[in-house]
């Protein structure tokens, strides 16, 4: 190449005699022809003038920035990164330091200033890192204390209470630091952070998470109810619906009660009589709505045993439904114990007791003993033969004999005689006009001889 540089340290030369500066001085760029003769030519290299940076003083917050006037610079701008972060403008102007703040203890700041001045002028820009202070144990606030409350039963979201502390600031999941310290309306399954800054910005945090809103159960599915009985003076009913793990089932109504268990079905018992309805606690503490109501009836009232004569005379061949009680749905038995009812066409047997209930409303009570005499058959001995009419009576009563009558007696359920009159004669009409309605036994007697009927008086 026919250009040649006397110092390449301040200055090159290419083919094309294009110098090019590299520092700041004077260098001599020499020609040669194709003869070999050479011209020198001194060029003068301006230096890059750029300022020299200082860091300032410090804080935990805060970094300043400081640095020498440079010649022929009229401005200065100052751009930086915040931890290596992206460039962010600073300031520009005839200044000659510069503080950013807002910073956090630890965080490096690299800054950069560029002098600005006339065209002719050369500058450079010039860099250096600055660093807050850091935070020590003794500089940092203690850990923010805080009060959450969790969502509950009725109330699906939670909030945070933040207990405060004179000279610090709070910040609620990197929000804006304020002296703000309650937060509400926090989503459940939510995680949370609070963050304490004091005055010189060193900074602490605690987390905390917001629970799933606890399950409300369903009210309780009421089914089978079992009354009281004649037996039983209580009833009872069944319960399903009830939710997984333990429980606390509340009775409330004409008797409280409450029930701890587990599984999904349950039978309460001992219900005496009145309204009830209930409702469930489950494992996370929620009550359930309240169940339908439910009625349990009075225990049935258990009859008094069946009036009657505890001895009754009938006639030879009769059967249970011949003997006079007094009661509804009349059931005989052969013993106080005995659990097989006899049937209503037993024949009677001369000198045996016989027991008779009766049964209201579902319930049986004690029962009657009666002990049955009965007449002597026509195999027996000679009775006399007798027609009546008419039966039921109202009012007279005619009886007719092969025998002469002597005298006519008149008997009631309970074997009282009512009536008795003497008479020589075999066709008699009886005056029964004062007798009350009832069952009776007539007995019409010829000396030795007797016939014992019985008819029903209206």
């Amino acid at each position: 190449t026919p250009w040649e540089s006397t110092n390449t340290a301040i200055a090159t030369v290419d083919n094309t005699g294009l110098v090019t500066g590299v520092s700041g001085g004077t260098v001599n760029i020499l020609y040669r022809n194709l003869g070999g003769c050479t011209v020198l030519q001194a060029v003068t290299i301006n230096p890059l003038l750029s300022p020299t940076l200082s860091c300032g003083a410090s804080t935990f917050n805060q970094v300043t920035v400081n640095w020498s006037a440079v010649a022929g610079a009229s401005t200065y701008t100052v751009v930086y990164t915040v931890n290596g972060g992206a460039f962010q403008f600073g300031a520009s102007g005839n200044i000659l330091t510069w503080t950013k703040t807002g910073l956090l203890s630890g965080d490096s700041v690299e800054f950069f200033v560029t002098p600005v001045g006339p065209v002719s002028s050369c500058f450079t820009n010039a860099n250096i890192t600055c660093s807050t202070l850091t935070c020590t144990p003794a500089s940092t606030p203690a850990a923010p204390i805080i009060n959450p409350t969790q969502p509950t039963c009725s109330l699906a979201t939670g909030s945070v209470t933040i207990t405060g502390v004179a000279g610090l600031t709070y910040s609620f999941d990197g929000g804006a630091y304020s002296s703000t310290l309650v937060y509400s309306g926090l989503t459940a399954g939510s995680s949370h952070t609070v963050t304490a800054k004091n005055a010189v910005g060193c900074i602490s945090s605690i987390d905390f998470i917001t629970n799933a809103q606890p399950t409300t159960s369903a009210a309780p599915t009421i089914g089978t109810t079992t009354q009281p009985t004649c037996a039983l003076a209580t009833g009872s009913v069944d319960i399903s619906g009830l939710p997984t793990g333990i429980w606390i089932l509340n009775q409330s109504g004409t008797a409280a009660n409450s029930i701890i268990g587990n599984g999904a079905t349950t039978t309460v018992s001992g219900l005496i009589a009145g309204n009830y309805n209930f409702t469930v606690t489950n494992i996370d503490g929620c009550t359930s709505a309240t169940s339908v109501s439910i009625t349990i009836d009075s225990q049935p009232i258990t009859p008094a045993a069946p009036t009657g004569a505890s001895t009754q005379t009938l006639e030879a061949g009769a059967t249970l439904n011949s003997i006079v009680v007094t009661g509804i749905n009349i059931q005989w038995y052969a013993s106080t114990s005995s659990s097989n009812p006899l049937p209503n066409n037993t024949l009677l047997e001369n000198g045996t007791t016989y027991f008779a209930s009766q049964t209201i409303n579902g319930c049986e009570g004690p029962r009657l003993a009666i002990t049955v005499q009965t007449l002597l058959g026509i195999n027996d001995f000679n009775t006399i033969k007798i027609s009546f009419s008419p039966n039921p009576v109202t009012n007279f009563l005619d009886v007719k004999s092969n025998e002469i009558l002597k005298s006519v007696s008149i008997m009631n359920a309970l074997g009282q005689i009512v009536y008795f009159k003497n008479f020589n004669n075999s066709d008699l009409q009886l005056d029964l006009s004062d007798l009350s309605a009832g069952n009776y036994f007539v007995k019409a007697q010829s000396g030795e001889k007797q016939h014992v009927f019985k008819i029903i008086k209206k």
